[in-house]
């Protein structure tokens, strides 16, 4: 069995490094470059003249999913759950995000050991004069398989985590 340690991937980044919007002219980004051991810095409109002749530039236009979900028990204690990927009602992620009610995901889970079978972990916020509420139960231990539903249907899994969930 492949066992991820999130102490492996843990580090101080301080807040102002972090880029949480994209630059106002987006070929002005910061650009690190890597070539025979030596990085240098640029910035993104250099890349042309810094990619070989013949090249194949591939373009990522992925985002990152708010997948990190901070619970708190009723003793204070902090369960830390990130999401790695969807089980059910189907792994194909698009699709697992259009759930309303209920899904279920293998994760990564901080403090693990404090969260006690059958216990469900609830998260609340009012929304619109209505309380929104998430909860997860740990449906598989070994396997970090957690079961996440929440109080309104006319929600997805895609909008819960946007209210609730913080980025990596």
């Amino acid at each position: 069995m492949w066992v991820i340690d999130p102490e492996q991937y843990t580090y101080h980044l301080p807040q102002e490094r972090i880029a949480m919007f994209p630059a106002d002219q987006r070929d002005n980004s910061r650009l690190l470059y890597y070539h025979k051991g030596r990085i240098t810095h640029h910035i993104f409109r250099d890349i042309p003249s810094l990619l070989p002749e013949k090249s194949l530039l591939v373009l990522n236009d992925t985002r990152v999913i708010p997948a990190r979900l901070h619970f708190r028990k009723s003793n204070g204690v902090l369960i830390e759950i990130f999401l790695l990927r969807p089980v059910s009602p189907t792994g194909i992620l698009v699709k697992a995000m259009t759930a309303r009610s209920e899904t279920a995901w293998k994760c990564m889970i901080g403090n693990l050991k404090r969260w006690h079978d059958h216990q469900t972990l609830v998260m609340q916020t009012n929304s619109g004069g209505k309380v929104l509420e998430l909860n997860a139960n740990l449906e598989d231990p070994g396997n970090n398989l957690v079961k996440f539903s929440w109080n309104d249907p006319s929600l997805t899994f895609a909008d819960i985590i946007h209210i609730f969930g913080k980025v990596p």
